[in-house]
C-alpha cells in the first residue's frame, strides 16, 4: 500500500502542506507554511550544471523573493551570501520522528537547488548488518527531491525547495522503519 492509499483510506484526500519546522501536515498552516506542489522523486546521476554567466542572486528581486519567501515559511533556516556564488541555505526540519538538517545550495545556473545533508551526514539504515543507502538519493549523496523538471525559477523558491525535502524525510523515516518507501512524490491531482 503506498502513502497515498494509506492517507486516502484514512479520509486524508486534501492536499499536504509543511509547517514552520518542517513536518508534513494535512491543514493549511496559513502564512507560516508551505504547499507542497508537484515534484518527484527519483535519483540516480546528479544533475549537471548548465554554464552560466548570469548571477541571478545580484538581481535584488529574485534573491529578495526567495528571502522573502523563506522568512515567512521557514524563519529558522539561515541564508549564507558571497558575492561570487549562489546562495545557501541551512536549517533543520522536525519531521516528528527525528531532526534532520540540510543545506540547499543554489545553481549558478538557477536550476533545482542541491539538496545536501549535514545531520545526520548520510541518509540510510543497517539492513541485515549491512548499511543501506537510503532510495531517492543523487550519485553524490545529495537528496532527490523532485525532477529538475519539477523545479521553475520563475516560480519556485528556497522555501519550496524545503517543502520537497520535509516530504522526502517523512518518507526517509517510514523507509528507515518499513524499509518501503511511501511515495514517489505528489502529482497534480493532490
Amino acid at each position: 500500500m503506498t502513502l497515498l492509499q494509506a492517507l486516502h483510506a484514512l479520509g486524508y484526500d486534501s492536499p499536504r502542506w509543511v509547517s514552520p519546522s518542517g513536518r508534513v501536515v494535512f491543514t493549511d498552516p496559513g502564512d507560516a507554511g508551505s504547499s507542497i506542489t508537484k515534484h518527484s522523486f527519483h535519483g540516480g546521476a546528479d544533475v549537471l550544471e548548465h554554464p552560466s554567466t548570469r548571477d541571478w542572486w545580484t538581481n535584488g528581486g529574485e534573491l529578495a523573493r526567495d528571502v522573502e519567501a523563506m522568512a515567512s515559511a521557514f524563519p529558522s533556516f539561515r541564508i549564507a551570501t558571497e558575492a561570487d556564488r549562489p546562495p545557501v541555505w541551512e536549517g533543520t526540519i522536525d519531521t516528528g520522528y527525528g531532526l534532520f538538517e540540510i543545506r540547499i545550495e543554489h545553481r549558478f545556473d538557477h536550476g533545482l537547488p542541491r539538496i545536501i545533508p549535514i545531520k545526520p551526514s548520510r541518509r540510510g539504515a543497517s539492513r541485515g548488518g549491512r548499511f543501506m543507502r537510503s532510495p531517492h538519493l543523487f550519485d553524490s549523496g545529495t537528496l532527490c527531491v523532485a525532477e529538475p523538471s519539477d523545479w521553475d525559477a520563475a516560480r519556485d523558491t528556497s522555501a519550496t525547495v524545503v517543502a520537497w525535502a520535509a516530504h522526502w524525510h517523512a518518507c526517509y523515516v517510514m523507509w528507515f522503519i518499513s524499509g518501503i518507501w511511501p511515495s514517489d512524490g505528489v502529482t497534480e491531482n493532490e
